[in-house]
């Protein structure tokens, strides 16, 4: 997130803006996955002559994927705000 210095306290601010679009960027990641995952799923599937089942599979790795990113992103932005916080 891009961040600014307080000029009293030193301690950083963070723009609405850019805070909400870097959350849409990472919600938006699991959607994307999914798709892809599901695309490739299907195509592989049509190969070997099971595309509906190897697209839901598919779908559902890249869902979980993209759902971990965005787990592990929040998680580590937590951890960093409380140490920031701590005296």
């Amino acid at each position: 997130m891009a961040a600014t210095n307080d000029q009293s306290g030193g301690s950083k601010k963070v723009r609405p803006a850019s805070a909400s679009a870097e959350v849409l960027g990472r919600a938006l990641n699991v959607g994307v996955a999914g798709f892809v995952f599901g695309f490739l799923g299907h195509w592989i599937g049509t190969k070997v002559g099971a595309p509906d089942v190897l697209a839901v599979i598919g779908a559902l790795i890249g869902a979980a994927a993209g759902f971990y990113s965005l787990y592990a992103h929040v998680t580590r932005r937590l951890e960093q705000n409380r140490d920031s916080d701590s005296p």
